[in-house]
C-alpha cells in the first residue's frame, strides 16, 4: 500500500474559549504541552505493540494512532479543549487486532469533551464518560542511544508522501558511539550525530547505493530521506520507541529491534 497523505475533517468540538496552553501545567507539574503515551482507552484491548501517542505543543497536537501519524491544532479553556485534525498518513495496520484499536482511538478522540490532569496523567473523557487515558513521557538516558539498533516504523513529510510501507519498514538503523547508520537493502546513510539534553543535530552525511531490485521506489524514497539529517534538531526516546524531528513537518518513528 503506498504511503499518501490524506486531508480530514475530523473536528473534536469542545466548549470554551482558547488560552494559552503552554500556562497549563497537572499536579506533578506536566505541562498540558507535554509527549503523552498511550495507557488505556475504554472499548481498546490489549493489542502487542499498539503504542499511540499524542504531543501538544504551541497549539499543535502530533501524534500516533498506532498505525498512522496525525497532525491537529488545538486549544483549551479551563478543562475543555478544541483539537481540529488536518492530516493523518495512510499506512496499513500490522494486524486486525490494530486495525480496530486505531479506530477505537480514534473514536474516543474525536468524541472527548473535557480533560483532567493530575500525576503525569491525562484523562481525555467523552461526554458519555469514556476514558482515554495517556502517561507523560517520560525519557530513557540518553546514553541508551550508543549501542542500540531501531526498525524504522514510519517516516511523515510534509508535503510529499514516501515511497510504500514495506520500504519504509525495510531500514534499520544503528548508533555508535558518535555515528548513525540507516540502511535498507537498496543504500545506506550513515552520519556524525549529536544528541543532548538540548536536541540532536547530524553531520558528514554520507550515502552509500546499493544494486537492488526496487532501485526507483529506493532513489524515490532516498530523495526526501537524506536532506533531512541537515534539519533534524530534536529527538525523543523511551525503552521501545525513537523518535527524530525536524520542525513539524518531518518525523521519524522507530521502534527497538528485538
Amino acid at each position: 500500500m503506498k504511503h499518501m497523505l490524506t486531508l480530514t475533517t475530523m473536528v473534536v468540538v469542545l466548549a470554551g474559549a482558547a488560552c494559552r496552553a503552554h500556562d497549563i501545567r497537572d499536579a506533578g507539574g506536566n505541562a498540558l504541552t507535554n509527549r503523552w503515551l498511550y495507557s488505556s482507552g475504554d472499548g481498546i484491548g490489549k493489542i502487542e505493540k499498539f503504542e499511540p501517542s499524542l504531543t501538544l505543543n504551541a497549539g499543535q497536537v502530533s501524534g500516533w494512532t498506532g498505525c498512522n501519524h496525525l497532525q491537529a491544532d488545538f486549544s483549551v479553556s479551563g478543562n475543555t479543549i478544541k483539537i481540529r485534525q488536518k492530516m493523518k498518513t495512510s499506512l496499513p495496520c500490522p494486524s486486525q487486532a490494530a486495525v480496530a484499536g486505531e479506530q477505537a482511538f480514534e473514536n474516543l478522540l474525536q468524541s472527548v469533551a473535557r480533560y483532567e490532569t493530575g500525576a503525569g496523567v491525562l484523562r481525555l473523557i467523552t461526554p458519555e464518560g469514556k476514558q482515554l487515558v495517556m502517561r507523560a513521557y517520560v525519557p530513557a538516558p540518553r546514553a541508551t542511544l550508543v549501542g542500540s539498533e531501531w526498525k524504522m516504523l514510519s517516516a511523515a513529510m510534509l508535503p510529499g508522501a514516501v515511497g510504500t510501507s514495506e520500504m519504509i519498514q525495510a531500514h534499520r538503523a544503528t548508533f555508535d558511539t558518535r555515528r548513525l547508520r540507516l540502511s535498507q537493502p537498496c543504500y545506506e546513510i550513515s552520519a556524525d550525530y549529536a544528541a543532548s539534553e538540548a536536541g540532536m543535530s547530524f553531520s558528514n552525511v554520507s550515502v552509500v547505493q546499493r544494486a537492488c531490485t526496487e532501485k526507483r521506489e529506493a532513489e524515490f524514497t532516498l530523495q526526501y530521506l537524506q536532506p533531512m539529517f541537515a534539519r533534524i534538531n530534536r529527538y525523543t526516546i523511551s525503552e521501545r520507541r525513537l523518535s527524530l524531528y525536524a520542525g513539524e513537518d518531518f518525523q521519524l518513528d522507530f521502534e527497538a529491534k528485538p
